[in-house]
């Protein structure tokens, strides 16, 4: 997939105006290096999505990939479930993200029933659901539309139905989130990120990703109705949970 893209330089150069953070066609163009290159733990993340979907997606059920993006962690179902009697439904609101990530798909051919639907997350019904998948999308989501958001997703799961939830997370500690945020910046640098293009980032995106403690995402889902809930990996901000209905 990578081949097909730009390397992420948007923030490269000093911008004399800072808009809010958007999945435009220029953030698509470099999307699988800059989230490779700006979330720890992500290949990770798409290894937990595979092994997890091995082992609850059924027959005759349906998975939905909200906020699919490209289609990473569609791929790595796909990749993992050794049986193809199941529909993917993967679900983007960009129009650019939508069209290349038809683009991906149709050239993989597969008996999987595959729908690749332009719409926002909180609009579509959901049923039927073994699996479903919202990895680094809750946090764009406006704060007051997520509970409504998650309980449409736990209605739509079938029992011992599972919900993969990743996200950027808060600490609620002060003196703890300056350290995790410190070894954050370091892990951008690492990655080949320079100091201005750290900020400018961080700047485009403060309006638009509101972003959670674990215990804030744990409780939620808790009080929804999810009977386990638990983090299944965390790689400094950014953890992985698995809700089970």
């Amino acid at each position: 997939m990578s081949n097909q893209f730009s390397k992420d330089e948007l923030y490269a150069l000093p911008l004399a105006e800072l808009v809010d953070f958007s999945f435009d066609e220029k953030t698509v163009a470099v999307f699988p290096d800059m989230i490779n290159r700006s979330v720890p733990g992500y290949s990770l993340i798409q290894s937990l999505t595979g092994l997890i979907a091995a082992r609850i997606v059924r027959p005759q059920t349906n998975v939905y990939d909200l906020g699919c993006s490209l289609g990473a962690s569609s791929l790595s179902v796909m990749n993992s479930v050794q049986h193809q009697e199941y529909e993917l439904i993967m679900v983007d609101q960009s129009e650019s993200m939508i069209a290349n990530c038809r683009r991906i798909f149709s050239k993989h051919h597969t008996d999987v029933l595959v729908h690749v639907n332009q719409t926002d997350i909180r609009d579509i019904e959901m049923t039927n659901a073994s699996m479903i998948m919202l990895n680094l999308v809750l946090q764009f989501v406006p704060l007051e539309a997520r509970n409504d958001l998650l309980k449409n997703i736990y209605h739509g799961l079938n029992d011992d139905g599972g919900l993969l939830l990743s996200e950027k997370v808060s600490v609620d500690i002060e003196q703890d989130e300056r350290k995790i945020d410190d070894l954050y910046i370091e892990f951008k640098k690492r990655s080949g990120y320079s100091d201005l293009e750290i900020s400018q980032k961080r700047q485009a995106l403060e309006k638009v990703m509101q972003i959670e403690s674990v215990d804030a995402h744990i409780e939620r889902l808790k009080q929804i109705g999810f009977k386990q809930v638990f983090a299944v990996m965390q790689a400094l901000n950014f953890v992985s949970i698995l809700a089970l209905k």
